[in-house]
């Protein structure tokens, strides 16, 4: 017995690859009918289920499959064409198929007949000349002792074989034999190259792996400290055969992103039938490979955006030929390695998405602040879609509108250690682009220190390290609207400090600490360490139950010295920090409702920006700086000749820095705005760039070139800086104003 289990469980995997086969080839059929190729392929999928049915008895089963063989043979003789209304009839077969495979799989039989109404719609296509006699298992099957009926398995396969034999003279005597032949000679020979695993025992492999992983790790650490060459000569043999077998095991484990996508084909065109729209896919890198956990946890998310961009995204025929679109719609997936990831992208060339409506729709839900809404950029405002219950759509069906979805999307992929962003161009159609790692069983980490206890930074957020003395701690960290920032090169990197966050505590004097420079959510930002350690393959081992409910962590690993050290989620650390964009801004947003005008307490500090020139540095004072924005140009507006943006429910009076004034060309251009508090309200200085921050209190300011709103030049950062004077520059803007002048300036 437990031999026929071995092989009903191989006649279901079997089947099952057959029937996916199978799939595609109606649904590509369906597209080009002239395919000969195809014709002969799915064929020989049909025809091997159904031989295989007759050697098990399943007379069911094997009913509806002759049925089906009798139609794709009648195809490849050219007597019978393929339509819509027989790949419809197929595809119907295809999933009845599917539930006698479920049904077996459950309890070892075929169960009832399939549903007289498909069996008469098949037969109803089989050209007469093609309708061939039942086998007597069929025969047995009709009439009414088929339950008194005793399969001999011998009979049966000796039956079987006969049958396979008569198919193998008809295609010999058929005009595509040789295709044939080929065919099933390759895939013998690539059977015999091959052999079936249980994944379970990939499982248990892959944990027996991690183990000798780890102890590899101990004895290296353990060799290294101790005076005797042929242990440490051992150790190292071994620590190259452990690579070799761990890099082995986990190439086993690895599968081609297409199986993921086998599916698809037939998905979009059942997508097609219920929506009306026309799509044609675009598959690319179907054979960039992927951890078999990893493809199987991206393969629900993957569907639901496909299911998206469908619904959403591709408009329909009549709405693209409006558009002066092709009426066929274009869905392209595609796969690539990039900098130890996986990145899958699933873009469509539709309508994309509207930033107003997805607002509107966040108001609505609660989701934000009104006043919060203007200081959003176009890409922050996109990501709402990935909120919790948001949805867009105006109707409920069974394609979407329920609520649950893009949220449930973004965290499964988070969940794996992947990140997913989004790019829409309205008009022009949308791009998801999922980045996933390679495997999560065992990874490169960086190992680091912060006071008596030790973490693991996965190595793919890692993008470098910034060694910082002493000394120079207070003079390059700085705090801005209590956030720490740090300048590196030229530019201001948010800041977490791991001893804050994790509430240890402080050190009991100042010492050289790190700066990791890690990148979460498409944004920069660094951890401050005490020390950085070495870098490691570790295992991941899950959290315990106390430790599960922590954001910060993705699970723990054992150290080579026998000690436990936890793995940081970098992402989830980011936005628990609320260093990432949309984070950060709105926690500094909400932080500041009551303290709008409240000034940096810190003296003699000096904002250096570069002019809408593009010549020179400015200097402005910081304890008169608000906020520090970055705009999409196509948001200015004009009031009295003037350039003016809806900022924080009122109207934000603009005024460029340098001697070039006009607007930028571009309206999907970013600009940088200063944003500053006075007497006659809020005004954005319109800046090129935000260089640094700057503390000096030894610049001379000499009243050099003086005009309105500069005091004079000095040297900052080795460099001439003009001074800003922002009172006496919002006079003259405001007299400007008053008097109906121009700023010739």
């Amino acid at each position: 017995m437990p031999q026929n289990d071995k092989a009903l469980q191989s006649f279901l995997i079997e089947s099952d690859e057959n029937l996916a086969q199978l799939e595609q080839d109606i649904v590509a059929l369906e597209r080009e009918p002239e395919d000969a190729e195809r014709v002969a392929s799915a064929f020989r999928a049909i025809h091997t289920i159904k031989g295989t049915c007759g050697f098990f008895g399943f007379s069911h089963l094997e009913s509806l499959t002759h049925l089906m063989e009798d139609i794709l043979g009648a195809m490849r003789d050219g007597q019978v064409q393929m339509n819509l209304d027989t790949a419809a009839a197929l595809l119907e077969g295809v999933d009845e198929i599917r539930v006698f495979l479920k049904r077996i799989d459950s309890d070892g039989s075929d169960g009832e007949a399939a549903p007289q109404n498909l069996m008469d719609r098949l037969q109803s296509l089989v050209p007469e000349k093609a309708d061939t006699q039942p086998s007597p298992v069929m025969a047995a099957s009709d009439s009414d002792t088929d339950s008194s009926v005793t399969i001999n398995h011998d009979e049966t396969e000796q039956q079987h074989q006969t049958e396979l034999q008569a198919q193998e003279h008809h295609e010999h005597a058929d005009k595509d034999a040789s295709a044939s032949d080929n065919a099933t000679t390759s895939g013998s020979a690539a059977a015999e190259s091959t052999v079936r695993v249980d994944v379970v025992l990939l499982d248990k492999l892959m944990n027996v792996v991690g183990e000798l992983v780890l102890t590899r790790n101990q004895l290296l650490q353990h060799a290294a400290s101790q005076n005797d060459s042929q242990l440490l000569n051992l150790s190292q043999r071994l620590n190259l055969v452990t690579s070799e077998l761990q890099e082995g095991l986990m190439q086993t484990r690895m599968q081609p992103i297409r199986n993921a996508w086998a599916t698809y084909p037939r998905l979009l065109r059942d997508l097609e039938k219920k929506t009306g729209k026309k799509v044609t896919p675009i598959l690319k890198g179907g054979d960039t490979e992927l951890d078999r956990s990893l493809l199987e946890a991206i393969r629900d998310p993957l569907i639901h955006l496909v299911r998206n961009a469908v619904d959403h995204g591709i408009e329909t025929p009549e709405a693209r030929l409006a558009a002066g679109k092709p009426e066929a719609g274009t869905l392209t997936l595609s796969a690539y390695h990039e900098s130890g990831n996986v990145t899958v992208e699933i873009s469509d060339d539709g309508k994309g998405l509207d930033s107003q409506k997805i607002i509107r729709r966040a108001l609505e839900a609660g989701l934000l602040h009104p006043d919060q809404v203007d200081s959003l950029s176009e890409r922050e405002k996109i990501r709402y879609i990935f909120q919790p219950g948001f949805s867009t759509a105006e109707t409920v069906n069974d394609l979407s509108g329920r609520g649950v979805g893009l949220d449930v999307v973004r965290n499964n992929v988070e969940r794996i250690g992947g990140s997913i962003d989004i790019k829409s161009t309205p008009g022009q159609g949308t791009t998801f682009k999922l980045k996933i790692p390679l495997t999560l069983a065992i990874v490169p980490a960086l190992i680091v220190r912060c006071l008596h206890q030790r973490f693991a930074i996965p190595q793919v957020n890692l993008m470098e390290v910034v060694y910082v003395e002493a000394e120079r701690l207070e003079e390059d960290i700085q705090t801005v609207h209590d956030a720490l920032v740090y300048r590196l090169r030229g530019r201001l990197l948010p800041l977490v400090d791991m001893r804050t966050l994790m509430h240890m505590g402080t050190p009991d004097k100042q010492h050289d600490q790190f700066i990791l420079v890690l990148t979460a959510d498409q944004q920069e930002f660094g951890l401050l360490v005490d020390d950085v350690r070495d870098t490691e393959e570790i295992v991941v081992k899950p959290l315990g139950r106390l430790l599960k409910d922590n954001p910060c962590f993705a699970g723990a690993t054992i150290m080579g010295d026998g000690r436990v050290a936890l793995i940081l989620d970098v992402k989830s650390t980011a936005d628990f920090a609320g260093v990432t964009r949309q984070d950060r801004k709105l926690n500094q947003q909400a932080a500041m409702q009551d303290q709008r005008h409240q000034p940096i307490n810190v003296a003699e500090n000096y904002l250096l920006v570069r002019p809408n020139d593009q010549a020179g540095r400015s200097a402005i004072s910081l304890s008169k700086v608000s906020r520090l924005e970055e705009i999409s140009c196509d948001r200015i507006e004009y009031s009295a000749g003037r350039e003016v943006i809806q900022y924080r429910g009122k109207i934000l009076p603009l005024i460029r820095l340098g001697n070039n004034r006009q607007p930028v060309a571009e309206e999907s251009e970013m600009i940088r705005i200063v944003v500053q508090p006075t007497e006659f309200g809020e005004v954005g200085l319109v800046v090129n760039d935000i260089i640094d921050i700057v503390s000096d209190d030894k610049a001379e300011i000499e009243k050099v070139a003086q005009s309105d709103g500069i005091v004079g030049a000095g040297i900052l950062q080795g460099h001439i800086t003009d001074f800003i004077d922002s009172d006496a520059l919002l006079r003259h803007y405001r007299n400007l104003n008053s008097n109906g002048g121009h700023d010739e300036h």
